[in-house]
């Protein structure tokens, strides 16, 4: 990713996946979760492939990124899009930043916190260039981009894509900075933001996704968005057995929230068209394995031939969503 190379080396790959899947494959996402690739996995090394680059390559490792995806989407708009008919976006990693208080500074703040986790990516794909926030505070790492690579990102998408999980409180940075924010999860009551998960960094704060969209709706011009991760982690899951493994009460209750505030952001004009929980079945987290679980759908992965079973939560999406869903779409 530090390479200018990966932008050809992409596009190759990308092209490849056009030509021979194109006339079946209609929805195309360039990159997941670009914030956590060059932040967590070459910026601070922290996931796979652990490489630590610091700031100066997270920075560089962005700019290439944008650069292949924006090069991905000429050729597949170009090329492929007029016969094959398909969409193409970018999935955008971001959790919702509430100011602390009312206070101007708090308000800077969250706003600071949006411009650089979401705003990395999302300004510059829908504006052609960074925020005008990261440009100033990084522009001793940050590569410029030149007119006609400006030209190449703006609107470089059919849809936005969008992985939501969670919200924090963002208050004036410690140092006094304007440019900065401090996140906190307890309000000035002390109240936690929501129900905590097995996941430290993760809440159960439903009015985090309707306020994601309508910010969306509001800043990008009414973009089509793609939710396409929603989901929660139970503390304790991964050692339940019999039939307490599949009683995830927390997270039947974050998708009844979560879907409920993302249906009422519809209701205001956001053209939500897509909306995919994390996940079907449980799987491998990160550096966390097997024991921290999102599924719907229970693994059983001590046992050799990994039964499979129905979560309560996935109960509930059947009957409230999938199958109301698929009624509306055949209506």
């Amino acid at each position: 990713m530090l390479d200018k190379q990966i932008i050809d080396d992409f596009v190759y790959f990308a092209e490849v996946a056009f030509k021979r899947f194109g006339d079946r494959v209609k929805k195309w996402t360039t990159f997941n979760e670009p914030w956590v690739i060059c932040s967590l996995q070459w910026g601070n090394g922290d996931f796979a492939p652990g490489i630590a680059v610091g700031d100066a390559g997270k920075w560089k490792c962005g700019h290439n990124l944008l650069l292949a995806h924006a090069q991905a989407v000429k050729v597949y708009r170009d090329v492929y899009k007029p016969k094959q008919g398909g969409r193409i976006g970018m999935a955008l990693w971001s959790e919702w930043s509430e100011p602390y208080s009312n206070s101007m500074e708090d308000k800077r703040s969250a706003q600071n916190k949006l411009d650089t986790d979401f705003g990395w990516f999302a300004d510059t794909i829908h504006f052609g260039d960074y925020p005008a926030l990261i440009k100033r505070t990084q522009a001793q790492y940050l590569p410029v981009f030149t007119d006609a690579e400006k030209a190449l990102l703006r609107k470089s998408y059919d849809y936005m894509g969008l992985t939501i999980y969670t919200a924090k409180w963002a208050s004036k940075a410690g140092d006094g900075s304007s440019d900065g924010w401090w996140v906190r999860t307890n309000d000035r009551d002390g109240k936690p933001v929501g129900e905590q998960a097995e996941s430290y960094w993760l809440y159960n704060v439903p009015w985090s996704i309707g306020r994601m969209l309508r910010y969306m709706k509001n800043r990008y011009d009414n973009p089509y968005i793609w939710v396409l991760e929603n989901g929660i982690s139970e503390k304790g899951e991964a050692g339940r057995t019999g039939e307490s493994a599949l009683q995830d009460r927390l997270r039947t209750d974050y998708f009844r929230g979560y879907i409920g505030e993302a249906c009422k952001a519809t209701d205001d004009g956001v053209r939500l068209t897509h909306y995919f929980t994390w996940s079907f079945t449980d799987n491998w987290e990160w550096k966390e394995g097997f024991k921290t679980r999102f599924g719907i759908v229970r693994i059983d992965f001590d046992k050799k031939d990994l039964p499979r079973r129905v979560k309560n939560s996935g109960k509930w999406l059947s009957q409230y969503v999938f199958k109301v869903s698929n009624q509306s779409k055949n209506r």
